[in-house]
């Protein structure tokens, strides 16, 4: 490949091929021949005159030596010619070289050109350029057209400053005098301007500077992009990030993040932290559906909205759990806004033509007397909610080192009763039942204890609950049904006659079908017969996840267990569960009127 000329050959070339005129090429032929002729004419004469005088020989050879002339101009003629033409000839190429590289340049140029164009005219985006000196703006129109402005043209920078956002034109005006002030290599900034119609797009201006030899700025270069689905784009995923989808209130990371603020900008400021919990609220998805508790959810979040005043937060933990930043501190105010909250939302609340009141538990923390970071703010809040449904709920209970120190025994108990079986710790008591008729023995209710090694014994009120709430239920009601059944086998062998005994079931078991399936094959392994066990159960229990329990409940009366409903009328006290369930005995509560 032919390496290409430097812009000193070319401009060789160029002085070299306009020196190569036909004029001038004439007056240098009849400059050398007027010059050769003369000295030809006068030397020759001369020499001949000096050796052979005026005499024949010197008439022969004045004769040859026209001749020689001839000859020798001849040659001369065409030596000089030829010299000529090969100038020519090589001024030709080189300048036909020199117009085909223009040409080739020419058209890269152009192609270059067309490319820019095309490339301009089919993005998104916009070139501009602003000129420091004549404040001149020169904006392409793509993304003026894409705003809606199909025949605006911007001649200067006040005419693009005026489709600007008034909130962002302060910050575009302090970037512009700041870059022209202290030109940088490039510069970068987001900001929003308005459309045609009136809605607002986000733009991001990208510039490169033009810059003297002493550093002022000459020009500024660059391009505009629409990045408005990019930002909403953004902002959803920062919806999604701190917000709560259903409920559309912060959620925890969104409440971490006022809270943290609220301590950074005011360490010295109180403020009170409710953690609310719904009461019930599984049972209620459970009995009336997802779709009729979500809708709840929001009607609750608008309700605690409602309820907040001035610089309040509100935010939905997650579920059923609901968050709320009060500034008072004052016990008896926050016991006013609370016992307002509970009342609002005990009111009837109608979704899907059904009226629904609500009920919850609320612990209270604050700050900095509980704590002074959001993590264990919420942590004593919790504990405190968790104490609130202890004690009854729909109450609300103050966070204190009573509260802090039962959930250390809690979560000890807890411990403990996760090895109570392998320590070999529980054990039963059987109560008898006797018929007020004639006195005489009618069945026994098996009760589990719990008696830690070292430690008093701890009340079937505190570690059945437990045990429940934490899951440990399933394997001590196995332990349970295990030993009762291992029992009835013992007295059968001695004993005539003997007495049905009764065991109580948790929801949990119920509604398992696993744990069910493990009392059938107990009551095969140790070949119980019809009528030697009765389970009792309760409404609430009932209540949570009713068809599986029916069926449950229909399996285990099929296999010879006679079916007890305890404390009928402390609950929902529907009589339709009389009719559809598989009940032998009904338990009547003393409050059931």
């Amino acid at each position: 490949m032919e390496n290409p000329m430097k812009p000193d050959d070319e401009l060789r070339i160029f002085r070299r091929a306009r020196k190569l005129t036909p004029y001038r090429s004439a007056v240098r032929i009849t400059f050398y021949y007027l010059i050769f002729g003369i000295l030809w004419i006068l030397t020759t004469d001369s020499i001949l005159d000096f050796m052979f005088g005026n005499s024949d020989t010197y008439q022969q050879l004045q004769t040859y030596k026209g001749w020689f002339f001839v000859i020798i101009t001849a040659i001369f003629f065409f030596l000089l010619v030829v010299s000529t033409l090969d100038l020519y000839e090589d001024a030709k190429k080189k300048v036909e070289a020199v117009n085909l590289d223009l040409q080739t340049q020419l058209a890269k140029t152009t192609l270059s050109e067309q490319r820019f164009e095309m490339a301009v005219k089919g993005s998104f985006d916009s070139i501009w350029e602003y000129d420091n000196h004549t404040k001149t703006y020169y904006m392409s129109d793509t993304l003026l057209r894409n705003l809606g402005y199909e025949t605006l043209t911007l001649t200067n920078l006040d005419d693009w400053r005026a489709l600007i956002d008034p909130q962002d034109l302060p910050y575009f005006d302090q970037r512009i005098d700041a870059f022209s002030a202290m030109p940088e290599p490039n510069l970068e900034w987001i900001y929003r301007v308005k459309r045609y119609d009136g809605t607002s797009a986000w733009i991001r201006t990208h510039g490169t500077a033009g810059i003297d030899d002493e550093g002022n700025l000459l020009k500024i270069a660059g391009s505009h992009t629409d990045i408005t689905e990019a930002k909403e784009h953004q902002e959803k995923l920062q919806r999604l990030a701190y917000y709560n989808d259903l409920t559309g209130l912060l959620n925890w990371h969104g409440f971490a993040n006022v809270i943290q603020r609220r301590i950074l900008d005011g360490p010295d400021l109180p403020f009170t932290l409710l953690y609310l919990d719904i009461d019930d609220f599984k049972n209620f998805n459970d009995v009336h559906g997802y779709a009729v508790g979500d809708k709840l959810l929001r009607e609750i979040a608008c309700d605690l909205t409602g309820l907040a005043q001035k610089n309040e937060v509100v935010a939905n933990l997650g579920g059923d759990g609901f968050g709320l930043l009060m500034e008072t501190i004052d016990r008896a105010q926050v016991h006013k806004r609370i016992e307002k909250v509970l009342s609002t939302l005990k009111k009837a609340h109608t979704i899907d033509g059904q009226k629904f009141s609500v009920f919850a538990s609320v612990g209270i923390a604050q700050y900095p007397k509980d704590d002074e970071q959001f993590e264990d703010l919420m942590q004593c809040a919790d504990e405190a909610m968790y104490e609130a449904k202890t004690r009854g709920k729909n109450t609300s209970v103050f966070f204190s080192d009573e509260i802090h120190a039962s959930r250390l025994n809690t979560i000890s108990l807890t411990n403990d009763l996760r090895h109570a079986i392998e320590n070999n710790e529980l054990y039963l008591m059987y109560q008898p039942i006797y018929r007020l008729s004639d006195h005489r023995l009618a069945s026994m209710e098996a009760l589990v204890r719990w008696k830690p090694t070292g430690h008093p014994a701890v009340p079937p009120d505190v570690f059945i609950p437990l045990a429940e709430s934490t899951g440990l239920i399933s394997s001590i009601e196995l332990w349970v049904f295990e030993q009762v059944f291992s029992q009835v086998v013992k007295w059968r062998s001695i004993r005539t006659h003997s007495v049905p005994i009764a065991i109580n079931l948790s929801s949990r078991g119920i509604a398992d079908d696993e744990f069910i399936q493990k009392v059938l094959h107990l009551l095969r392994k140790y070949e119980i017969k019809d009528g030697e066990i009765e389970i009792e159960i309760t409404e609430t229990g009932l209540i949570e996840r009713y068809e599986t329990a029916l069926h449950n409940l229909r399996r285990l009366r099929v296999n010879g267990i006679k079916i007890l409903l305890d404390d009928f009328g402390k609950g929902y006290s529907s009589l339709t569960y009389l009719v559809n369930l598989p009940i032998d005995v009904l338990k009547i509560d003393r409050g059931f009127t």
